[in-house]
């Protein structure tokens, strides 16, 4: 005959189990059914310890654990090794965090507020603009020039561009360009008409056509 709670197990000193001890003893038949106080509910419930199939971490983290992070949820979670280098996203831009930080492949050019101006650093990078008009602390002081002179492909017209008007070296790298005093040709300029104005070509150029068209070239 199956034993009660009331039942006695065999003796003992201790004190015989009963429903409510706080101890699930299945040798009296205590389980789920016949003793929840001791044995808890038969129905799966959040907090019961075991993550069953209806639950999961972000439903019951008590039982399943906490969910791992998800970078672009909109939280920097930084307990979970989420930062600005591998998750921007949620961390925002490393630039401005007062740490030049190399590895994240910060530099001068791309994040001053961190790593400070190229300027002054010694190398003369053209790759970030440096010239001996924009830095001569690296690239040193530009070569003097008799007047104001510039790189036009017009002979008449300086070109729209510093590099090209710095020295006569980069003029020539500037496509057919020519190293002029800037200002000295009021005339016509390379490939405006000059048929009925022979012989006001600016610089070398002359007036090149027939009765009908000419252009200076």
């Amino acid at each position: 005959m199956l034993e009660t709670c009331a039942s006695n197990l065999g003796g003992g000193d201790g004190p015989d189990p009963y429903c409510g001890d706080g101890i699930c003893t299945a040798e009296v038949g205590e389980d789920c059914n016949t003793c929840v106080d001791d044995c808890n509910s038969c129905v799966e419930e959040c907090g019961d310890g075991i993550c069953s199939m209806a639950e999961a971490c972000d439903s019951c983290p008590s039982d399943c654990g906490v969910c791992p992070p998800v970078c672009g949820d909109g939280y920097c979670d930084d307990l979970a090794g989420e930062d600005c280098n591998d998750c921007s996203e949620d961390c925002g831009s490393c630039c401005g965090d007062g740490y030049c930080d190399d590895v994240a492949g910060e530099n001068c050019n791309d994040c001053s507020e961190d790593c400070g101006s190229c300027c002054g650093d010694g190398s003369c990078d053209s790759e970030y603009g440096e010239t001996c008009s924009s830095c001569a602390t690296d690239c040193g002081a530009c070569p003097p020039t008799d007047g104001d002179m510039c790189c036009s492909s017009n002979s008449k017209d300086c070109l729209d561009s510093d590099w090209c008007n710095e020295n006569e070296a980069n003029c020539a790298s500037c496509g057919d360009a020519v190293w002029m005093e800037e200002g000295s040709c009021n005339g016509l300029g390379k490939w405006e008409a000059c048929t009925n104005d022979q012989g006001t070509c600016c610089g070398s150029l002359s007036c090149q056509g027939d009765q009908y068209y000419a252009q200076c070239l």
